[in-house]
């Protein structure tokens, strides 16, 4: 029996003719499970990025690696064996369900998409930014959209800081670890 991604089912459907009618194991089962964001999602290519530098906008082509829920940039892909990254985008930080194209009347750049994330400022305190990402081609940005928005439903899925939560949700959360509680 495979429940992966499932959250509520009915025991019955599941084991069909296996468990009589009338079996005691009728009704509601409650479990608790640990459940852990991951995401395999993979990819890689130059995009241009929007970057505000002096209060002035500037787009910089860097070479991206998409690595399940993060994104690396660094100035050549050569640059990936000899140095660290240049950057790093946590899209577990995104309050965005996905990446959606931008506009052209909000920006004149063909192939234009954007993230919302959240950046932790100097006075630790967060903030909402815009992160907007130009491909060279059409399709170029219809693979990242199609990968990062991947990334994101995989996060979004499995994670217990996603901004759809109630508090009473978070509650139920012991010794730090993410635990959710499913009726099966």
């Amino acid at each position: 029996m495979k429940l992966e991604g499932k959250i509520r089912r009915l025991l019955g459907d599941e084991f069909q003719e296996k468990v009589p009618f009338l079996s005691p194991l009728e009704g509601n089962i409650y479990l608790r499970l640990d459940s852990k964001s991951h995401s395999n999602v993979q990819h890689q290519g130059f995009l241009t990025m929007f970057e505000l530098i002096s209060g002035y906008g500037v787009w910089h082509r860097r070479y991206f690696v998409l690595d399940g829920c993060n994104m690396f940039y660094w100035n050549h892909p050569n640059d990936r064996e000899a140095k660290d990254a240049e950057g790093s985008i946590s899209l577990s930080s995104s309050h965005s369900q996905s990446v959606r194209p931008v506009k052209r009347d909000s920006c004149a750049r063909p192939f234009t998409f954007e993230l919302v994330s959240n950046i932790q400022q100097d006075d630790s305190q967060e903030a909402m930014a815009k992160c907007w990402f130009s491909a060279d081609t059409k399709q170029e940005r219809l693979d990242w959209m199609e990968k990062l928005n991947q990334a994101l439903l995989d996060f979004h899925t499995w994670s217990r800081t996603s901004a759809t939560q109630t508090e009473s949700q978070t509650s139920n959360t012991s010794d730090g670890k993410n635990l959710r509680e499913s009726i099966l």
